[in-house]
């Protein structure tokens, strides 16, 4: 499980790449202390009690100014700084405003290209881009796929029916896709060997027609490998519509009757269905995978893993959808 105290690392459930930005929560006590000199310095000007309640109201003033607009974790990241990884002693401060500065000094560091995770205020680790905006509904370069309020998601927090995927995987492959965690279980005779981080249509549902941007759920087998130096790096084609799709849509009058007999023999052959019917097709596991939900239906997988999924995956293997 992603870690969620005030303190300590935080390690990708997928990689263990991410680094400790935040040895301790850099609060606003802290803040003054570290950046003003300390209790003895405030004493010798006005009184430690009665300075300390000052700033803690004008520190409190410029957290709230910097708060993103979903609030709970601010931004510590300069708009055009360049601060080095490492200690703070070693960080360049001098484009920093004087909060940042404190904070980076009260332990925060800051990974290479400015991209880092934060420990907040409620005490979650959340990831900041480049421009010191907390990232929402995305995967994250470390590997992790973070919701719409920026709360890192465990990917051992699925829907995936493992029962199923360790039966259809004997003696052969087997793929299982989360679309609601975001990931993607690689099997081989009974055994899970791999996860991967993917992404799904950009509506989100079950598919239902052409067009509707959303990625179909359900039981699925390959039906169509297309070659890795195709656009898309390796294109692994399902079998949608399946069997129950083709009865949903002659029920529901989206098909005509020949339509649906020519799809239940293609899914009872285990051949390839048409893919041009009202009901949509063309739905592959493939490369060129982005951070967002953005496909017309596939399963976006990253160009660098695509590759080893491709090889292992043969006609006929199984394909879990859920979520």
């Amino acid at each position: 499980m992603l870690p969620k105290t005030r303190t300590g690392p935080i390690l990708s459930p997928i990689r263990n790449t991410i680094p400790a930005t935040m040895k301790r929560q850099v609060t606003m006590k802290n803040l003054a202390r570290k950046y003003y000199g300390g209790k003895n310095h405030i004493a010798d000007l006005t009184g430690w009690k009665k300075t300390r309640k000052l700033v803690a109201s004008a520190m409190l003033a410029l957290f709230l100014l910097l708060l993103p607009e979903s609030g709970g974790c601010p931004s510590i990241l300069a708009e055009n700084g360049n601060i080095n990884s490492g200690s703070p002693e070693n960080a360049d401060l001098s484009d920093l405003n004087e909060i940042q500065q404190a904070a980076v000094r009260s332990g925060a560091q800051i990974a290479p290209g400015r991209n880092t995770w934060l420990s907040c205020e409620d005490g979650v680790f959340r990831y900041f881009d480049g421009n010191g905006l907390m990232v929402r509904n995305v995967i994250t370069p470390d590997g992790v796929y973070v919701d719409q309020n920026g709360n890192p998601q465990d990917p051992e927090d699925n829907n995936l029916n493992e029962a199923y995927l360790r039966y259809a995987s004997l003696g052969r492959r087997a793929l299982g896709v989360d679309k609601s965690s975001h990931i993607m279980q690689l099997w081989e005779n009974g055994v899970k060997i791999k996860t991967y981080m993917v992404t799904s249509g950009a509506v989100p549902g079950d598919k239902e027609v052409s067009g509707d941007a959303k990625t179909p759920v359900g039981y699925f087998y390959i039906c169509r490998k297309q070659d890795v130096d195709s656009l898309l790096k390796g294109e692994l084609g399902l079998n949608y519509p399946n069997l129950e799709d083709a009865r949903r849509g002659l029920k529901n009058g989206i098909i005509g009757r020949d339509t649906y007999e020519s799809l239940i023999r293609a899914n009872r052959s285990l051949q390839k269905p048409v893919w041009n019917s009202p009901l949509g097709g063309a739905i592959e596991v493939h490369g060129n995978g982005q951070p967002q939900d953005a496909t017309r239906g596939c399963v976006g997988v990253n160009d660098l893993e695509i590759y080893e999924v491709y090889e292992k995956m043969q006609i006929g293997d199984r394909v879990l959808i859920c979520g």
